[in-house]
């Protein structure tokens, strides 16, 4: 009998964590019912990550398509799994020789666009994307407005290179499915996708093997993403980069007053939610045309909130200066800093910035000289602030080494 592989390649913020896990915990429950979950190349657990795809994206792993028909050949099951989201941008990989003598179907779960672009941004808001190389996109901590502007446009192109993909695996079968959890059975995306592999799901997550899972992934408020952004910012301008984690964040955000604690999506301008529905409009319809037979993902792709009559609460963006006064708080707390400006009033604060300011300007204009003095001034008014001492300092090594010049 000819083997089957399942790929299933996302998207992103689809809840593919969660499936990958269950499925990587219950493998070998998987094989009772005719399944193997693909495991010649351990996933990546040390993350964590469950994705089990790494011999065909990382350049580290060098295995061969012999090597890796034999393993296939040699399970004792007829069809295999594979998960890995980087598939959904890479669809090309499906075409490699090493699949070519197995069946192929295609799993890709879709969410509706805005819900989906505000999710992605509220994943790259968050602090382990300052030092985690594979974070969702690579990009570093991303302020909400910038992430929704670069995902929405890495959609688009995804996308478009998806469905161009599709063309050279036309004998591939594409089952794709709404991300909504209304739909799901008992609201559980993982028995929806055991109902795609047609296993019965009451036998499979009652069996005394299995193992149940739990993979907390939720979108963080506006509020949480704002001040991990915001402290990304000021951490770098102090050059206290080490210090930035979710220790320091989540302090912030626990002891803010000021930001806006509901969902992303809810934070969005109706303008905005219309034009990010808009740019993704044409994804839903290419879907619905050639694989639903003219049928819709959804039965209403905008949010909720867009058929309420009642007014919505405006967005409510925190304050830099809390958060400025929370961090020094936190450091002068946690590593004993000796910081005179953690106590400055909102007064004093501006008007030390605006003479730092007022340097760098002068500094554009290339008269050290004045920048220098300006830079003094507000070294002596904050000491122990980091970024005017090492421009104050700098200033005054330039103007040393122009007056020896001279001499």
């Amino acid at each position: 009998m000819k083997k089957t592989i399942y790929f299933h390649v996302g998207t992103v913020k689809t809840g593919s964590t969660l499936i990958q896990k269950v499925l990587w915990e219950n493998k070998s429950l998987l094989e009772k019912f005719n399944f193997h979950y693909f495991n010649l190349v351990e996933p990546k657990l040390s993350l964590p990550r469950y994705a089990n795809a790494e011999f065909l994206f990382d350049k580290d792993v060098v295995i061969s398509d012999e090597e890796v028909q034999n393993y296939i050949d040699n399970l004792d099951v007829d069809n295999i799994i594979i998960s890995e989201e980087g598939l959904w941008a890479n669809m090309g990989m499906l075409s490699r020789k090493v699949f070519d003598k197995y069946d192929k179907k295609v799993i890709l779960y879709v969410r509706k666009p805005v819900d989906l672009i505000s999710a992605w941004a509220s994943e790259n808001a968050e602090p382990y994307n300052a030092l985690q190389t594979e974070a969702s996109s690579g990009i570093g901590v991303v302020p909400i407005e910038k992430g929704i502007e670069k995902f929405t446009k890495r959609y688009i192109k995804i996308f478009e290179t998806f469905f161009k993909s599709l063309e050279i695996l036309k004998k591939t079968e594409i089952i794709i499915r709404p991300y909504d959890r209304s739909q799901f059975e008992n609201k559980d995306i993982f028995r929806d996708f055991l109902n795609i592999l047609d296993i019965n799901t009451d036998k499979f997550l009652k069996d005394p093997k299995y193992t149940i899972t739990e993979v907390a992934n939720a979108s963080r408020t506006r509020k949480f993403c704002d001040v991990s952004t915001t402290v990304w910012d000021f951490v770098n301008i102090m050059n206290e980069r080490k210090k930035y984690n979710l220790e320091l964040v989540e302090y912030i955000y626990k002891n803010c007053n000021t930001g806006d604690d509901r969902a992303v999506i809810e934070t969005l301008s109706n303008q905005s939610v219309i034009e990010i529905y808009d740019k993704l409009k044409f994804i839903e319809d290419e879907i619905s045309i050639q694989y639903l037979n003219g049928k819709r993902l959804f039965e209403n792709s905008l949010p909720f909130f867009m058929d309420s009559t009642k007014k919505r609460m405006e967005y409510k963006p925190v304050s830099k200066y809390e958060i400025k006064m929370l961090i020094h708080k936190f450091f002068h707390d946690q590593y004993n800093y000796n910081t005179r400006y953690k106590e400055e009033t909102l007064e004093d604060a501006r008007r030390i910035d605006s003479i730092k300011e007022l340097a760098l300007e002068f500094e554009k204009n290339y008269d050290v000289d004045i920048a220098y003095k300006l830079m003094q001034i507000a070294h002596e008014l904050r000491p122990h602030g980091p970024f005017i001492k090492d421009k104050y300092i700098e200033y005054k090594r330039t103007l040393e080494e122009t007056s020896q010049m001279e001499i």
